[in-house]
């Protein structure tokens, strides 16, 4: 057993060894009290979660794809090598993207339930009390049982942990399993037990599959490594820990890209040309840069976080082990820049700055804190906690308000669930901003209207393409955005098609028979 010369975030660089990893096994009346509080957070966390955040996934389109996948395991037969979504035209579905772990504990429950949108909601908020109760773990043996759940507190309030909490999205499971993962791999580096490390390998590849952006939890480990147990890059067991981890991922990329090669149909994780990552201009762009920082004020690493780093840096409690995190972290955002740069697009790509804000928070922490400061902090998270839900609550009530949902009840009542459907999207096809191609595959309407077919991009809705898709079976055309349809394309419904309904903003048509 390695013992610790402080159960706090020492200002003695020497503390950074193997002495703070060691404090994970550590238990005393402190650190029952201070659990005892963190249950308590936990549970009210758990009933904000529930109570305050409306229900329903609505027009948010990663729910429904989401929801989608689940649900087709449901009808087309559980085949986890093969997710398939809506927007599938003609093919049998199979879709490039994560592999989908969390779209099937969602399918099991629904399979127990019928079919329901609550599942997705509720695993997502048991993933983020997971996430919560490892990074206490971890904050435990860094900081002691106040700084711990201090750490927690300002997590669970952050703005990443409301979001996470109530969406119907993989995230939430990759980042509990990520920091699982992380939890037992520094247990391995006290200990040195192999089912510790194989426990931490396990967890780290299913963080990855689930979500390959968690693969910086993975840079983390090693350098925490290289930080408190070097000794043990000597070990053969720890260097096939990490090629299988990045075997694994490696492994379901390429099928992905196979899937791609057979149906044409992809969510841009490995294959298809859409990608997160910066360009040149974009690393030169200050507008981009000043957005990223808001971005991760709201929904990353906070304000507190900030607070937290410069206290810690002046209390030389920042060391290696911070280092390390805070630079993964931003190695993750800037790796993800197309998207982590713009709250309304990628909010969720700084699940791992919020970790790292709070982590810092912790550290800042004093080892023997007053009440009054205390209470200060906990009035500070309620109110950005209240923040957070109040956005999070009003985003979801737009959702659920959404005209889609009126157009996707509208085209399901006029046709069979046999035929295919044409859905414009909102989206073009190109990204004029970043200069490359987008996901502009809208999966709402499809979802909500329990039909399969065909999107296309808002500048690709033309008369040949429209011919093509009819050509292949297409019998329902909706036209989301019909004020900017071309005249060419209204010409040709007009030709060969009869206006349905106008409903929720869209206007629907039935395709008519060939003569």
């Amino acid at each position: 057993m390695l013992h610790s010369v402080d159960a706090g975030c020492s200002p003695a660089p020497a503390a950074l060894g193997a002495g703070w990893i060691a404090q994970l096994t550590v238990n005393d009346p402190a650190r029952r009290r201070c659990r005892s509080w963190l249950l308590v957070a936990l549970c009210v966390y758990a009933a904000a979660m529930v109570l305050f955040v409306p229900f329903g996934i609505g027009s948010s389109w990663r729910e429904c794809d989401t929801q989608a996948i689940a649900r087709n395991f449901l009808s087309d037969g559980w085949n986890p090598l093969r997710p398939r979504i809506d927007w599938r035209g003609d093919t049998d579905g199979a879709v490039e993207c994560e592999f989908p772990l969390y779209q099937s504990m969602i399918a099991a429950v629904m399979g127990i339930v019928g079919e329901a949108e609550w599942p997705g909601r509720i695993i997502a908020m048991l993933a983020m009390l997971m996430a919560t109760l490892s990074l206490h773990r971890l904050l435990e043996a860094r900081t002691g049982p106040g700084g711990a759940l201090v750490g927690s507190l300002v997590f669970l309030g952050s703005g990443q942990a409301v979001l996470l909490g109530t969406r119907v999205m993989p995230d939430a499971l990759s980042l509990a399993l990520a920091i699982a993962g992380t939890a037992a791999f520094v247990q391995f580096l006290a200990e040195g037990r192999g089912r510790t490390l194989f426990l931490a390998t396990v967890m780290t590849a299913l963080a990855c599959l689930v979500k390959p952006t968690a693969l910086q939890i993975g840079l983390l480990q090693f350098l925490w490594l290289l930080a408190v147990a070097p000794r043990r890059l000597r070990e053969l067991r720890v260097w096939i820990s990490a090629v299988t981890v990045l075997g694994v991922v490696g492994l379901w990329m390429a099928h992905g890209i196979q899937l791609h090669a057979d149906t044409g149909l992809t969510f841009g994780v490995a294959a298809g040309g859409e990608t997160k990552f910066p360009t040149g201009w974009s690393l030169r762009k200050l507008s981009i840069w000043t957005s990223l920082g808001w971005t991760t004020l709201q929904f990353g690493f906070g304000g507190l976080g900030v607070i937290g780093l410069l206290v810690a840096v002046a209390r030389r409690r920042f060391s290696a082990s911070e280092l390390a995190l805070v630079v993964v972290a931003g190695l993750g955002l800037v790796g993800t820049l197309r998207y982590s740069f713009h709250g309304g697009i990628g909010p969720h790509y700084h699940a791992f700055a919020a970790v790292a804000g709070s982590w810092l928070v912790a550290c800042a922490w004093p080892r023997r804190a007053h009440w009054a400061l205390w209470g200060t902090l906990l009035l500070v998270v309620v109110l950005l906690a209240g923040v957070h839900i109040g956005r999070e609550r009003a985003w979801r009530q737009g959702c659920l308000s959404s005209g889609q949902l009126t157009a996707g009840a509208a085209v399901e009542s006029m046709s069979k669930p046999s035929e295919l459907a044409v859905v414009r999207s909102f989206r073009e096809g190109y990204d004029a901003f970043w200069r490359r191609r987008t996901n502009y595959e809208d999966p709402v309407l499809l979802y909500h209207a329990r039909r399969r077919g065909w999107v296309l991009p808002a500048d690709g809705f033309e008369p040949d393409a429209l011919n093509a898709l009819r050509n292949r079976g297409a019998a329902i055309v909706v036209d989301q955005t019909p004020a900017s349809t071309s005249v060419l394309a209204r010409q040709w419904l007009d030709a060969n098609a009869d206006q349905a309904v106008d409903s929720g903003g869209c206007r629907i048509y039935r395709l008519r028979a060939r003569s």
